[in-house]
C-alpha cells in the first residue's frame, strides 16, 4: 500500500510538472534595493509588478502593469511606508542637488523629502514637475522668500509651493474633522503656528475610519514615521494628487472631482518664511 501511494504521488507531481503548474503564493513580497531609498518591499503576483529602473537607472518607479484592485493611493501611502526605517533624521538645512531627479541624503531630510520620494517612487518627479510649473506661473506661487525666479534646489521641498501645486494640478479636498474624508494616498498639510507648515501622506489601513484615525506618514522631525497625528494640528490643506491619464482623468478620482476644486486654494498666511520648513518636536 505504502508503495503505491508513493508511486501514485510521485505521478502526481511528474503530470504538474510537465503541464506548467507551479505553486506561486499571493501577494508574495520583493524585496530590491534601489539607489536612494535603500531597500524596498512590495506586495505583487508575479516579479515583473515589482518596480524597475527607469531610463538613467537611479529611480525605482512602478511598472504599469495593473496590480489587481490597488489604487494610486495606496501605491503612494506603501512608498511613502518604505522610507520607515530609512530615513531616520531630519535637517532643513540648504542643499545644492541635481536635477531632474535630485535628493539629500536618503537617510535625513524634511516633511516634503516624504512625499516627494514616494511620488519618485512611482516615477513621478515632483522636482521637474513644480519647477516647469513655477518656470512658466511663477506669479502665482508664494512670495515668501524674497526669490525673483525658480530654484530647483529647493523650491519643491517647500510646503507652500507644493500646496499651490497640488491645487493647480490635483484635486482640493475638503477641511474635514471627519476622518472618514481622507483616504489612503490623500496629501494634507497643517499650519503649526509661528510661520512653520507640515505636510504628509494618509497611510494604507484596513480599520474602519470610524472607529480609529488614519494614520500619517511623514517626518516630523524624527525621521519617517507612521504615527496618529492627523488632528493634531490646524489643518490648512487636503489634496488628491495623481498625473492624469490621456483621457483626462484620474483612476481613482471621478472627472468632476479632479477639475472642479483645482485651483481654488488660499495661500497659506505665514508670519514668517523658512528655507524649507523647521519643523518643532512633536505635541502629544
Amino acid at each position: 500500500m505504502g508503495r503505491k501511494l508513493l508511486l501514485l504521488i510521485c505521478a502526481s507531481i511528474v503530470a504538474f510538472a510537465a503541464a506548467g503548474y507551479r505553486f506561486t503564493p499571493s501577494l508574495k513580497r520583493y524585496l530590491f534595493a534601489d539607489s536612494w531609498l535603500g531597500q524596498y518591499s512590495v506586495s505583487a503576483d508575479t516579479p515583473e509588478e515589482v518596480p524597475a529602473y527607469d531610463e538613467v537607472g537611479e529611480v525605482w518607479q512602478y511598472s504599469t502593469h495593473e496590480r489587481g484592485s490597488t489604487s494610486f493611493g495606496e501605491r503612494l501611502a506603501e512608498a511613502a511606508e518604505a522610507q520607515t526605517g530609512v530615513t531616520v533624521g531630519y535637517d532643513p538645512s540648504y542643499a545644492k542637488i541635481s536635477y531632474p531627479g535630485g535628493d539629500v541624503d536618503q537617510r535625513t531630510g524634511v516633511c516634503t523629502d516624504v512625499v516627494i520620494r514616494a511620488y519618485r517612487a512611482l516615477g513621478i518627479d515632483l522636482q521637474e514637475k513644480v519647477h516647469l510649473d513655477m518656470k512658466e506661473h511663477f506669479a502665482v506661487y508664494p512670495k515668501l522668500w524674497g526669490l525673483s525666479q525658480p530654484d530647483t534646489n529647493i523650491d519643491h521641498r517647500r510646503v507652500p509651493n507644493l500646496m499651490r501645486y497640488f491645487s493647480r494640478h490635483g484635486s482640493v479636498l475638503p477641511l474635514s474633522e471627519d476622518p472618514c474624508a481622507y483616504r489612503t494616498g490623500d496629501i494634507v498639510t497643517w499650519d503649526l503656528g509661528s510661520g512653520m507648515t507640515h505636510i504628509g501622506i494618509v497611510a494604507r489601513t484596513t480599520s474602519d475610519c470610524r472607529k480609529s484615525t488614519p494614520m500619517i506618514l511623514h517626518n516630523f522631525g524624527q525621521g519617517t514615521k507612521r504615527e496618529d497625528v492627523l488632528f493634531n494640528w490646524r489643518i490648512i490643506g487636503h489634496f488628491r494628487y495623481e498625473p492624469p491619464t490621456p483621457s483626462g482623468t484620474t483612476s481613482d478620482s471621478p472627472p468632476s472631482e479632479t477639475s472642479a476644486n483645482r485651483g481654488k486654494l488660499q495661500e497659506p498666511k505665514l508670519s514668517k518664511p523658512l528655507d524649507t520648513q523647521s519643523t518643532p518636536r512633536p505635541r502629544r
